[in-house]
């Protein structure tokens, strides 16, 4: 605790002189904390709507939980933001105890009721999205004898107006009479887990709980209600009955989604904060003569979630030895534009060592390979990438069942690059490496491409042997990334449902000190990536057409010198692909390059 209070300490001097302006509209500002854990699920849903209404006008109302032992989570996570926000940002908090204190401390701000059926989801999600159109709160109906909510006109009865069996009908009602009033740019798929939503109410989102499964008869409506958004928009909360399913179907409609489990983003979201961040390093070294080594990143997962955000990344960032060995962090570029607080927060503490790169697939997670228009989304993504000054972007293009192949996958990213140009390096997970290990798109972005993506295993023994099983009839220079699961180093027992250590980094100091220092060397993303370009070593994807035997490409090769030294043209070589045959390529073509020219055939 000792170190956590000499942190938050530091965060507040550097705060002071810098933003003073900022934290003055905050100076003395009272949130009201209402506790959450072990309360029902009806109950959840109120206060979620409540706050979502109540802090559009700011940062007023904190709804306090413990998260369990939750792996992507952390159990005293709101202790924690309370104190950073108490030293950093002098806001003072103030419990409310009972319900009925809570609601008539904001009565004046609600307009009324609307009733649903807790054994009906689609009741819940239309009074969620009625609550966020009209300020109404989503009461049961033996909720509605409440003392607060006395002389509340009910606005909606949507208990009594479809059973289970209609759901189908209420929200074809919703899409009719909701959804007209309702942001184009947010909505929340109320999965299992998901017993919130108070940002997406105080956007004026639609919520809706459906099946992605086709067989189960509900796509159709679904697709209604995605077509109707305003894509890309962002599709905050989780879909049953798989990731796979849900994420193909959002993906297909231009969307995006924004995995949450816990409530408390529309609190975050108003706490004053920067606008505009940069990170504490880029090309830290700037070596650009590779050693014949391995060289080693190693990347945390879950970036792509506000709930790693809200949960220190799953407790993992709070690791006593975090920076003591690189490491770079995935991170939704949203969360420095709309949750700026909770990113500055990580921008602020991060040491040398830590790095931060953009979480699949830019700002926000899809399936590039299925977006109708993948332009839209990356130029979507360029926005927020230079706010969260994020260089280097991990891009899934498929999972799992609904495979493509690479040849499609890599057209795809190809104009993702053109309309994303602040990305200077491609991370390419959950592939099967058909294609060489690095590439250039565009001419000149570097695609690295990883066999060890999503490590789940129990010892830094078991990593460091795959490592060196991945690379052993490699020779070096050669580029690795590792992409580590949240439970990595203790996957058992997260199977088992025991305690969860969150401890990456001192896992990963581990497994460096297994690994030959004159082979390996760790390092972070942003010298992983430049030292690639002078690796001498590339592939370059051409263009998007299918060839056929016969077939002849006509191509322009230029090679740049980036060292200080003359390249002799004779060490200069081209190979062509498998079945390929060049006709008048060969070394004696390329002339010599002095430093900082080039040669072209």
């Amino acid at each position: 605790m000792k170190s956590i209070t000499n942190q938050l300490a530091a965060y507040k001097i550097i705060i002071t002189v810098i933003f003073i302006s900022l934290i003055q509209i905050a100076a003395g500002t009272t949130v009201y904390v209402y506790r959450i854990d072990g309360k029902a699920v009806d109950e959840l849903f109120l206060v979620s709507a409540l706050q979502g209404i109540v802090n559009r006008k700011g940062p007023r109302l904190f709804l306090y939980a413990k998260a369990g032992n939750h792996q992507h989570l952390l159990p005293d996570y709101s202790d924690r933001w309370i104190e950073y926000y108490k030293a950093c940002k002098d806001l003072q908090f103030e419990p409310i105890e009972g319900l009925d204190d809570l609601i008539n401390k904001f009565r004046s701000e609600i307009n009324g009721l609307v009733i649903h059926d807790p054994e009906n989801d689609a009741t819940t999600c239309l009074a969620m999205t009625a609550a966020g159109l009209d300020n109404l709160l989503p009461v049961t109906s033996s909720m509605q004898a409440l003392k607060s909510f006395q002389g509340l006109p009910v606005k909606y009865n949507f208990s009594e107006k479809w059973s289970k069996r209609e759901k189908l009908a209420a929200y074809e009602w919703a899409l009719e009479n909701l959804m007209p009033r309702c942001s184009k740019k947010i909505a929340c798929s109320v999965g299992n887990n998901i017993k919130s939503g108070d940002y997406v109410v105080m956007k004026k989102g639609f919520f809706f709980r459906l099946s992605y499964r086709a067989a189960d008869g509900e796509i159709q409506t679904i697709g209604k209600i995605l077509k109707a958004l305003d894509a890309p928009a962002a599709v905050y909360g989780w879909g049953e009955p798989t990731e796979h399913e849900f994420m193909h179907v959002v993906s297909q409609s231009g969307n995006f989604t924004m995995g949450l489990i816990q409530p408390g983003l529309s609190f975050h979201a108003q706490v004053p904060a920067k606008t505009q961040f940069s990170q504490l390093r880029h090309l830290k070294t700037g070596e650009t003569n590779p050693e014949k080594k391995y060289y080693i990143a190693f990347l945390t997962a879950e970036g792509d979630t506000p709930k790693a955000a809200l949960s220190f990344i799953g407790g993992q960032w709070l690791d006593g030895n975090r920076g003591s060995i690189p490491v770079n962090w995935g991170m939704n570029p949203l969360i420095a534009s709309e949750f700026p607080a909770l990113y500055e927060y990580y921008i602020d503490s991060a040491k040398p060592n830590d790095y931060f790169f953009s979480a699949c697939s830019g700002a926000g997670y899809l399936y590039t390979a299925y977006v109708p228009d993948i332009s839209k989304f990356a130029a979507h993504t360029d926005r927020h990438l230079r706010i969260a000054d994020l260089r280097y972007q991990d891009i899934w293009s498929f999972l799992g069942e609904y495979r493509i192949t690479d040849e499609k996958s890599l057209a795809v990213t190809g104009h993702y690059l053109k309309n994303s140009s602040f990305i200077k390096g491609v991370l390419y997970c959950f592939h099967d490496l058909k294609f060489p290990n690095i590439m250039f798109m565009n001419g000149e972005t570097p695609v690295c491409a990883s066999g060890l993506s999503y490590w789940q295993k129990n010892t830094a023994l078991e990593l460091k042997t795959d490592i060196e099983k991945t690379v052993e009839n490699i020779a070096p220079p050669y580029f690795l990334f590792i992409y580590l699961g949240l439970d990595a180093g203790h996957a058992d027992d997260f199977k088992k449902g025991g305690f969860v250590a969150r401890e990456i980094p001192t896992f990963l100091n581990k497994t460096a000190a297994l690994l030959d220092s004159d082979k390996f060397k760790i390092v972070n993303l942003d010298d992983f990536f430049n030292l690639m370009k002078f690796s001498g070593k590339c592939s370059f994807i051409i263009d998007n057409k299918v060839y056929t035997a016969g077939d002849t490409a006509n191509l322009e090769l230029i090679i740049r010198n980036f060292n200080s030294n003359t390249v002799r043209g004779s060490a200069v070589a081209v190979m062509a692909p498998e079945g390929w045959k060049p006709h008048t390529v060969n070394p004696s073509v390329f002339t010599d390059i002095p430093p900082g020219g080039y040669a072209s055939v």
